[in-house]
């Protein structure tokens, strides 16, 4: 299994290079790639930038992947034009939420990889099959899906890999995507806030990290292919839970048990999480989607 990362900085890619991960994928600031979900500081300014973030990646043997997940009408043309012109600078796919966009690229002949973001809501092999009309390479599987769940799709007979997110650390209460419940990513979001019925408070249901970690197994066994490690809203997060993410996969490596699996992961997930807990009281950057006990 493969480790993407998302980067949004020469500096940040340098760090994931020279700590090994696998390939990346980056966001432009003039094209939405998720409204409401990821600042425009977390992304490259200019395709100069991006295109020198791709020759970083291609000297080091790397991919990089740009994402354009949310468009509308008035950003369609400009984005079309956007993945035109950075497939010409060396980009190695994209990454795509919008029909119409896939369409387009599909009826105009344009060759690249295409990944299916996680937003398409992707929850059985019918949809798969819609999907496969467009050439698409790779499937980012919803949060809100279980290995069992994904089975068909992992198992697809069309040679479409499969990507998750390291969902002990990242995942949506809601559907991402359909959510109004999001403040944008500098904010916490509603959804994670304390709730009231009558006397008594309630959070929202969420997966324990038992259960998630145990979902990771489950997945890598399955054949999914790639752990994707989210562009954080802040600088530590996403080197915090890149760092997990290589921990965990050298223990799947050993082909440990389920159990055995599920005890060595919550130890690094609680050492993990002293980290993040510190990083918090020194009022550091922290991501604010860590995942409850």
């Amino acid at each position: 299994m493969k480790i993407q990362v998302g980067v949004g900085s020469h500096k940040e890619l340098d760090y994931f290079l020279s700590h090994g991960a696998d390939e990346f994928y980056c966001g432009f600031s003039k094209i939405p790639s998720q409204v409401g979900y990821i600042r425009g500081d977390r992304n490259f300014h200019s395709i100069e930038d991006i295109r020198l973030a791709v020759k970083t990646a291609h000297k080091a043997g790397k991919e990089m992947f740009f994402v354009a997940n949310e468009v509308y009408a008035d950003f369609f043309d400009k984005t079309v034009k956007t993945i035109k012109t950075l497939i010409k600078k060396g980009i190695d796919g994209v990454i795509i939420k919008d029909l119409a966009i896939l369409a387009h690229l599909h009826s105009q002949g344009i060759k690249t990889k295409i990944i299916l973001s996680t937003l398409t809501h992707c929850f059985n092999i019918e949809t798969v099959e819609f999907y496969n009309n467009f050439n698409i390479a790779r499937i980012a599987l919803p949060e809100q899906l279980t290995a069992q769940e994904a089975w068909e799709i992992i198992k697809n007979k069309f040679g479409i890999k499969t990507e998750i997110f390291l969902k002990s650390r990242e995942y949506c209460v809601n559907f991402n995507g359909l959510c109004f419940l999001q403040f944008g990513r500098d904010k916490e979001c509603f959804c994670r806030k304390k709730f009231k019925l009558g006397k008594k408070d309630f959070f929202m249901f969420e997966p324990s990290a038992h259960e998630q970690l145990g979902q990771l197994y489950d997945f890598y066994n399955q054949g999914a292919e790639i752990i994707k490690i989210g562009r954080s809203p802040d600088k530590e997060s996403g080197k915090i839970f890149f760092r997990e993410a290589v921990q965990l996969l050298k223990i799947l490596k050993r082909k440990p048990s389920r159990a055995d699996f599920i005890k060595e992961a919550l130890k690094i997930k609680k050492a993990f999480d002293k980290t993040m807990y510190f990083l918090k009281e020194k009022g550091k950057d922290a991501h604010r989607f860590t995942m409850r006990k």
